[in-house]
């Protein structure tokens, strides 16, 4: 009887290299496994590119927009005492103040109004467990509003999952998980060498874990302060995101810029040879 050969297969690429952070080695790793089951080296390199942009991408718009819009939730609480939401929460608050008029939609309006909606957005009733004095008068937060970690001493966990919802207990779970991920990475890195090497990089690893855990507090308990650590610190990831990616983003711009220059030309021709046919028409004598 023949034997039956197999080819070991080589995990070496799966390993983590000893000058690589958690970060890098994620990323490689995913070009790799392309790499691996195509055979082409360069459509690897391809992917852990994209990938790496895509990150990046990703959270600078998430810390720019928390930025923004916490910014704007500050200055209205300062300025007319406007009740904080918890930061992502603009979705939900907009599920649970207009599901009674999804209900009325035609033909699936019976049917989403069967859907329980504080599973998803969150439960006004059990946020009220967190009420609290404000202004001379006991003030009931909604599922947007609540300190969950108020709602879980007076409620118990199930009562602060109930008044986080799907949506907002996803975000709190995902912003966690990121700072853990953060941690580690930094606790993988050696300081002085990244320092030395990419300053940028290095600041845009210590923002982004700083920015992730000022997120998870605040959507677990939005208050004054720990919506201002999540602006301030969405500010300086935000910043050196851009400083880290200024060259790519550079060539962009520079890519853009001839881009729409082209263009411009092209319809200013257009619309030139537009108009010396219109007027040839208009000319009797020509």
């Amino acid at each position: 009887m023949r034997q039956r050969r197999t080819r070991e297969l080589d995990n070496d690429w799966l390993k983590k290299k000893n000058d690589e952070t958690l970060d890098d080695w994620l990323v490689r790793v995913q070009g790799d496994a392309v790499t691996q089951m195509t055979g082409n080296e360069k459509l690897g390199k391809a992917v852990s590119t994209y990938i790496e942009g895509a990150a990046n991408l990703s959270a600078f718009f998430t810390s720019s927009t928390t930025a923004i819009l916490g910014s704007k939730s500050l200055i209205s609480y300062f300025k007319s005492s406007k009740v904080l939401n918890a930061p992502g929460t603009l979705t939900a608050r907009l599920i649970n103040s207009r599901w009674d008029k999804l209900g009325r939609v035609p033909r699936a309006g019976s049917w989403l109004a069967r859907l329980p909606v504080g599973a998803l957005s969150g439960s006004d009733e059990a946020a009220m467990l967190a009420g609290y004095m404000r202004k001379g008068s006991f003030y009931l937060p909604t599922a947007s509003e609540a300190n969950l970690l108020r709602v879980a001493q007076r409620g118990g966990l199930a009562n602060a999952a109930k008044a986080a919802g799907w949506m907002r207990g996803a975000g709190v779970v995902g912003s966690g998980l990121a700072t853990a991920w953060g941690v580690a990475n930094l606790a993988t890195m050696d300081h002085g060498k990244a320092w030395k090497e990419d300053k940028a990089k290095y600041l845009s690893n210590w923002t982004g874990t700083a920015f992730n855990a000022s997120l998870t507090a605040a959507m677990v308990a939005p208050n004054p302060v720990t919506i201002g650590l999540a602006v301030g610190t969405g500010v300086a990831y935000a910043g050196t995101l851009v400083w880290d990616n200024w060259d790519d983003i550079s060539k962009g711009a520079e890519k853009a810029k001839d881009w729409v220059g082209d263009k411009a030309e092209k319809a200013g021709k257009a619309l030139s040879d537009g108009a010396s046919k219109l007027g040839s028409a208009l000319n009797p004598f020509d």
